[in-house]
């Protein structure tokens, strides 16, 4: 993983599981739950998917 996703995985673990933590070992082990890893995946896709368009945009 990109060392950016860290702050991704830990975004979405407070917001599923109101739990906050700053450890990479805390927030990584939101993927052991199954929904926490759909919501994650759907996160980054989407992010994804901002940041092509983004750079499409640049590129034009």
């Amino acid at each position: 993983m990109k060392k950016q996703d860290v702050s991704y995985v830990c975004f979405i673990q407070v917001r599923t599981k109101l739990h906050v933590s700053r450890t990479k070992r805390t927030c990584f082990r939101a993927e052991n739950d199954r929904l926490d890893m759909q919501i994650i995946w759907e996160f980054f896709e989407g992010m994804e998917e901002n940041e092509n368009a983004n750079l499409n945009k640049r590129a034009n």
